[in-house]
């Protein structure tokens, strides 16, 4: 408790946030990690650890336009504390009024996602995504 009496503020979630990563940590040790910001990385693709964190609850990989999904992201929802991942911004392609062959197939495993991530029975997963 703080000086105070009152509770401390709870920890931030981990993140590299805004600076862009060539390659992430190893992320399996941390096996009680609840939250991670990975917006703005420039990721090309979802680290695999994601699905291997046991109490992850909150996942942000919003703003990674280059973010590239070519498997479904469907065993992050093995995870039995998921409760929000944030996709927005992964459409984006810089200079292209169309998005490339890649990036449909990109938007085709995120909407998969999402509809199967509002039918996960017991506990649904909220998935943020932008439609343009």
């Amino acid at each position: 408790a703080a000086a105070d009496g009152a509770a401390p503020p709870p920890p931030a979630p981990a993140g590299f946030a805004g600076a862009p990563a060539r390659r992430l940590p190893d992320l399996t040790p941390l096996v009680n990690l609840t939250a991670i910001n990975l917006a703005d990385n420039a990721l090309t693709a979802v680290p695999p650890a994601l699905a291997r964190l046991p109490r992850l609850a909150h996942v942000d990989l919003s703003a990674n336009g280059g973010l590239r999904v070519a498997a479904p992201l469907t065993p992050l929802l093995t995870l039995p504390d998921l409760t929000a991942v944030d996709l927005r911004g992964v459409h984006a392609e810089n200079g292209l009024g169309y998005w490339s062959a890649a990036k449909c197939v990109t938007m085709k495993h995120v909407a998969e996602f999402a509809r199967a991530a509002k039918r996960r029975p017991g506990r649904p997963v909220r998935v943020l995504v932008e439609v343009d």
